[in-house]
């Protein structure tokens, strides 16, 4: 892929989009199958690991935000030592997002969307039409397997926000499209992405 060892993908689309779906493939078929991958639905909240992470945190704190925090800390330790970090979550708040860039600390950095970063940084956004979107995430409750009501789910796609107006590399996957088809979109784009950052 010509890749530089040390980057960081987020992976952001609504929750049914296909995030989860997109990233098995990626590691699955590329060589990217040694990135670190950050998912809040794939944390083990009785593991030994988020367990010792837990203990040294304020006691009040929410599970989400235990996770949350979990995540982040895990993406700076990799980070730090040039690995791959593969970070999906649905990012509904742009605000969210910016605070979680200020609050990755690599090797002295504390980023911002416009630092020189120690590393590569790029964003893949999933889209599908809210429809479907809907109709994969109504089906899913119904069988068990999602959380989200359709109300919640409304009120979700409602208070999203754009990330266009970032200054970062970006890419927009047409979730419609054949899943190698999203693959090969997907490593074409960070490969550019990294031939650009080397060259700067």
């Amino acid at each position: 892929m010509g890749l530089s060892k040390g980057f960081l993908m987020i992976i952001r689309g609504l929750p049914g989009s296909g995030k989860s779906t997109l990233v098995d493939r990626l590691v699955r078929l590329t060589d990217l199958s040694g990135a670190k991958r950050l998912d809040p639905d794939l944390v083990e909240v009785n593991a030994p690991e988020f367990t010792r992470f837990c203990i040294t945190r304020p006691k009040d704190l929410p599970l989400k935000k235990l996770i949350y925090r979990f995540l982040l800390s895990s993406a700076c330790e990799e980070l730090s030592v040039g690995g791959q970090v593969i970070w999906e979550q649905p990012w509904r708040k742009l605000e969210l997002f910016r605070l979680t860039l200020e609050n990755i600390n690599v090797r002295g950095y504390h980023l911002s969307e416009i630092a020189d970063y120690p590393f590569v940084i790029a964003i893949v956004e999933i889209y599908l039409p809210t429809d479907e979107v809907y109709r994969r995430v109504a089906s899913r409750y119904q069988a068990g397997q999602h959380p989200l009501t359709t109300e919640d789910f409304a009120d979700f796609v409602q208070s999203s926000d754009s990330f266009d107006g970032l200054n970062l590399p970006m890419l927009i996957v047409d979730g419609t499209l054949p899943l190698t088809t999203q693959v090969d979109s997907v490593v074409d784009f960070l490969r550019k992405v990294s031939e650009r950052r080397i060259k700067c």
